[in-house]
């Protein structure tokens, strides 16, 4: 995996600069409220990676950053589905998994699948479709690594990272449309994790809750 832009860095880098976020965004021809958001994160910046260009090209240009340090490259991400029958014979680990599809049996609608499971979870992540009829991110759980709080009611799609949005989105939709709860494992690297998504309504909309937890499943053994 390349290095990736982080809030750190950039920040590093206008503090090199003495530049003010206002200073980089008109660098950059970005609007003010974009370049903010980017210097609050810590860790991986999850933005528009058009957003990501415009800021390296400002930075290479006074010689504080590296544009290959930019792009935020990952190793393939690989999604396989699983029949969701074998929810039912997942190993103690995935306890929580086989909690989320028996809950979601009995409530269909997602804030009283939330207030059964007790509350929003750290691995539990949420979408709705929007009056666009895209999805848009309801909310993130803080034990989920490929997005930040930011990212919150924010279309699904403009995720930093388009591997995990294009297989989350595949995931959700197939949920949606099926009406029923898909399970899939997914792998990039060394990591790899388990995940679960079931439909519900929102405020009479069409959307999911997913659950995911770290490891394969393997029923095996």
């Amino acid at each position: 995996m390349k290095q990736e832009l982080t809030g750190e860095a950039l920040r590093s880098a206008l503090g090199r600069l003495n530049w003010t976020r206002e200073r980089l965004a008109r660098a950059a021809g970005l609007g003010e409220a974009t370049v903010y958001r980017m210097l609050a994160q810590n860790g991986a910046i999850q933005a528009r990676r058009s957003s990501m260009e415009k800021v390296a090209q400002a930075l290479e240009a006074e010689g504080v950053l590296d544009p290959a340090g930019l792009v935020h490259r990952e190793e393939p991400l690989v999604t396989v589905s699983l029949p969701g029958d074998l929810i039912r014979r997942m190993p103690g680990r995935f306890a929580n998994l086989s909690r989320l599809w028996a809950q979601s049996m009995e409530a269909t609608d997602l804030d009283d699948l939330l207030a059964r499971l007790g509350g929003v979870t750290e691995r539990v992540s949420s979408a709705y479709v929007c009056e666009s009829g895209g999805l848009t991110i309801g909310m993130l759980g803080h034990g989920l690594r490929w997005a930040s709080n930011n990212m919150i009611g924010r279309p699904l799609m403009e995720l930093a990272d388009k591997d995990v949005a294009v297989s989350a989105s595949e995931r959700y939709w197939r949920s949606i449309i099926s009406h029923e709860p898909t399970l899939a494992y997914c792998r990039r690297g060394d990591l790899d994790f388990t995940v679960l998504t079931v439909p519900v309504l929102h405020h009479d909309r069409q959307a999911v809750v997913s659950w995911s937890e770290l490891g394969r499943p393997d029923l095996w053994r």
